[in-house]
Parts: structure tokens; C-alpha cells; sequence
């Protein structure tokens, strides 16, 4: 289920994203890669959620680099390279894309795919999709801005789902 779900974003990406200007976009994929990429090492001992029921389970470390290297640069390119112009667009571009995003979880879920672990939930996912896509844009204008963001949210992550140092050493 979730190659295909990648493979469509690649798929929808090659086909209506601005690959004339990707170098625009290419500082805030990096963004995004570089961001999952932490997130990736800093669960890796304590899960807030995880795919199940896939043959892409047992090898979780390849898996998240999958999607890591072609859903997340294919979704920057999408939403980026449509940013509305408008205030009151691009208000409803960000709710949109946060619920598109909110639905594949829910879908993946409803198929048994996906599952959540220490506190974390679709309601979660959903607050954080509502601030990832609006950080995302606030990258492409202002990058410090949108690293500075970034780690207020790691932060309250951190402390409001129970992370500690111990999750970050290396288990036996």
C-alpha cells in the first residue's frame, strides 16, 4: 500500500510539479529529507507510529529512506510549485494538503497498515501536518525562520511524548 501511495506522489509530482524552477524547491526538499532524516534516528528506540502489515516492515530502516527520498522531495515539489497567491488560497491550499496528507494516514490505518505508539494518534498526525506544511512554505521564504520553528516543535514533541536521553542510546 504505501509503494503505491509513493509511487502515485512521484507519479503526480513528475507529471504537474515545476521542474523548470526545481532548484527554487531544492533547498526546502533538503529541509524536508534532513528533518525526516532526525526524526527517523530519534524514534528509532521509541515509535510514535509505524507501518505494519507490509513486506517493507521487517527492513523499517529502508522503508522510511524509501519514502524519505522519493514521497517527501515529490510532495515539496507538488505543493510548492502550486503555492496559491492569494491570502484567504493559501490558507485553504495548506488546510488541504494537511488533510490530504491526514487521509492517507487514516486510509493506511482503516487497511491496517499503520499504527500508532506512545501517545501519539490520527489527531496528532493532523496538528502536525497542520504546521509541517505551512513550516514548509515559511522555509522557502525564510529558512532560519522555518529551522527555528522546527526545533519549538521538536521540543514540545520531545517533552509531551515522553522522550529521554536513555532513547538514544544504542540497545544490545
Amino acid at each position: 500500500m504505501r509503494v503505491i501511495v509513493v509511487l502515485s506522489m512521484v507519479l503526480a509530482a513528475w507529471r504537474w510539479s515545476d521542474w523548470r524552477n526545481w532548484r527554487n524547491y531544492y533547498p526546502t526538499v533538503l529541509f524536508m529529507i534532513t528533518l525526516a532524516l532526525i526524526e527517523g534516528c530519534i524514534t528509532a528506540n521509541h515509535k510514535l507510529w509505524m507501518m505494519v502489515n507490509s513486506p517493507f516492515t521487517t527492513i523499517s530502516l529502508l522503508n522510511g529512506l524509501f519514502v524519505t527520498f522519493t514521497a517527501f522531495p515529490a510532495m515539496v515539489l507538488l505543493y510548492l510549485s502550486h503555492y496559491p497567491k492569494r491570502k484567504f488560497n493559501k490558507v485553504c491550499y495548506m488546510i488541504l494538503w494537511a488533510l490530504f496528507y491526514s487521509m492517507i494516514e487514516y486510509g493506511m490505518g482503516i487497511l491496517g497498515f499503520f499504527v500508532y505508539a506512545n501517545g501519539w494518534s490520527l489527531v496528532w498526525s493532523a496538528i502536525f501536518n497542520s504546521f509541517m506544511f505551512p513550516i514548509l512554505r515559511i522555509h522557502h521564504k525564510n529558512p532560519l525562520l522555518a529551522w527555528l520553528c522546527s526545533v519549538i516543535m521538536f521540543f514540545f514533541i520531545w517533552f509531551h511524548f515522553g522522550f529521554s536521553l536513555e532513547i538514544l542510546k544504542d540497545k544490545p
